[in-house]
């Protein structure tokens, strides 16, 4: 399927080149005409992701109250999903198609047929590392080896390593900029609850990241960094503006009525989970400006 999903995007981008006359931005193009063809999924995904946002620490505090009781506890939760018309899986074949799409995109712009194909010195079918590899590592290696011979003949047609910097840069301030605008997006819906799991990881996650984008931004090939620099920008919009489009049927509200209707000692043991999180939330705050405080008056 793989296979079959790159020879058509191979087509797709041969299609584009036609209009653009350069392989480079017609495979930026090509990110825009996916992103668009893909919109109805992507806004199913951005309302999960602000529904889940909401009812997910309602849900962590439903199994609380209910940790003794797994039968109650299915109930309540069939309960509250049918009443909100939330599925928590529905953001999930998203991802999933997304997922595809992007092997193949990235086994398609691996092909032969762009082994020729450079732009601004750069041929997009080799990582900036490479460049590098030939570069710093050829007077420590005997490249009449056959073993390294591959090397020799790839290095041999590169252009100049800092061609490709740029791209790796770009790439990584795309990135970046995505993942701390979902970062924020997320934080903000799951109320920036510290002792949320999920909410734990994401925060180390967000520690890791720069690093891990620019280990990746010098091993991926450049018409790869191309898509996704190209696509970062255009999912940045999306979640940007699209948000704003969307009406949600459900917030903490219409959840409260819901669970002083259904259970009013549930209610009153969620009210109490909200009152001791907000506690710790600003009992966090005000550590935190103390902390910030210190150095300026020693």
């Amino acid at each position: 399927m793989i296979t079959f999903l790159s020879e058509i995007y191979i087509k797709f981008v041969e299609l584009l080149n036609f209009g653009f006359h350069n392989y480079a931005l017609s495979i930026m193009a090509s990110a825009l005409f996916i992103r668009l063809m893909m919109l109805p999924l992507t806004r199913t995904q951005i309302r999960s992701m602000k529904v889940m946002g909401i009812v997910q620490p309602y849900m962590k505090w439903m199994q609380d109250f209910y940790k003794n009781d797994r039968d109650t506890l299915g109930k309540r939760m069939m309960a509250f999903y049918s009443a909100f018309k939330f599925n928590p899986l529905s953001g999930c074949l998203p991802s999933i198609i997304f997922l595809v799409l992007i092997f193949a995109i990235w086994r398609a712009l691996l092909d032969p047929y762009f082994v020729d194909v450079t732009f601004l010195g750069t041929k997009l079918v080799y990582p900036a590392v490479v460049n590098a590899a030939y570069i710093y590592v050829k007077p420590l290696i005997d490249f009449d080896s056959p073993s390294v011979l591959w090397l020799n003949l790839v290095g041999s047609e590169l252009g100049i390593y800092l061609h490709a910097l740029p791209f790796a840069g770009l790439y990584i301030a795309t990135t970046l900029l995505m993942s701390a605008y979902l970062r924020q997006m997320t934080g903000q819906q799951a109320h920036m609850d510290e002792d949320n799991p999920s909410v734990r990881v994401s925060m180390f996650m967000s520690k890791w990241m720069p690093i891990l984008f620019s280990f990746f931004a010098f091993i991926f090939p450049v018409g790869v960094m191309l898509y996704f620099i190209a696509q970062n920008i255009i999912m940045y919009l999306e979640y940007r503006y699209l948000p704003k489009t969307l009406k949600l049927e459900i917030d903490d509200e219409r959840i409260e009525q819901w669970l002083r209707d259904e259970d009013p000692d549930l209610a009153r043991f969620i009210r109490k989970q909200k009152k001791e999180r907000e506690e710790r939330a600003k009992n966090r705050k005000n550590n935190r400006a103390k902390q910030a405080a210190a150095p300026g008056k020693a």
